[in-house]
């Protein structure tokens, strides 16, 4: 078995089960490759300094990531440079930050990272989606220039409403996030006011004639009506930051701006 899962600050944990002489032969080399790959970064004297890429954990993983995304010469060097992968993640910054102006947080794949990573990781990018905000709201209001089919609007609706938008849901993973027509389809078209992410216990509900949702608005805001009348508002959502985090002092804050909860905690722990 192989799995991953989501750290802090922009990292990600690889786990790995195999049988026993594979994992030891693998360790073996890892040790190999990293013991000649700190010894190239100073040692125990750059590590005292306060050099954490000297330490032996940190030149494994990176050992590791050279041996599967790098390159190995006739001799059995290793070129430690990661050859370019085909993989694709959702870096949202902002053009202050970016260039270094500013040092907000930045948004991987959903999850905050620290200015300097988010700077980091825009440097590895090779093409970029603009994504315009209400400098005052934070709230998406373009996408950038795409042909509008389904994938796009299904990327555009996942990355506004940041997880499922039903009262108090607090699931945020776009992989348990469906996206739902607020009026069933073809009745209802596929646009941004009908659409929203939702997850798959609420969408059953509303399926099943529990839930629904009326004055849906291309920014995401709507009303969730249940079956026994009660309405509940859901504001659009601030896509960046949220303007209480750096409120303008010449705009007076919302009372009633709604604040996002924490997102929730990953479902199971890798084993060990």
């Amino acid at each position: 078995a192989v799995w991953t899962r989501e750290l802090e600050d922009g990292m990600s944990y690889l786990g790995l089960v195999h049988d026993t002489p594979t994992i030891t032969a693998i360790k073996a080399t890892l040790d190999t490759d990293a013991t000649a790959l700190r010894a190239t970064r100073g040692g125990a004297p750059a590590l005292l300094d306060g050099d954490e890429d000297a330490a032996i954990g940190a030149c494994r993983a990176d050992a590791l990531a050279a041996r599967i995304l790098g390159t190995t010469g006739q001799t059995g060097a290793i070129d430690w440079a990661p050859q370019p992968a085909q993989v694709q993640v959702q870096l949202v910054i902002d053009l202050a930050t970016l260039r270094g102006e500013a040092d907000r947080h930045a948004l991987l794949d959903g999850q905050p990272v620290p200015a300097q990573i988010g700077r980091e990781l825009a440097g590895y990018a090779r093409a970029f989606r603009r994504m315009v905000t209400d400098p005052v709201t934070g709230h998406l209001l373009d996408y950038g220039p795409a042909v509008y089919l389904p994938a796009p609007l299904r990327a555009y609706v996942l990355a506004r409403d940041g997880g499922c938008r039903a009262p108090g849901c607090t699931t945020r993973n776009p992989r348990r996030t469906q996206l739902d027509h607020a009026e069933p389809f073809p009745e209802g078209d596929s646009s941004t006011a009908n659409t929203g992410g939702v997850c798959l216990p609420h969408h059953q509900l509303k399926t099943s004639g529990f839930l629904h949702i009326e004055h849906g608005q291309p920014d995401g805001s709507c009303d969730w009506v249940t079956a026994w009348g009660q309405r509940v508002h859901i504001p659009a959502r601030p896509f960046l930051h949220d303007p209480h985090d750096h409120p303008d002092p010449e705009v007076p804050p919302d009372p009633g701006e709604h604040l996002e909860p924490d997102p929730s905690p990953p479902d199971e722990d890798p084993p060990f």
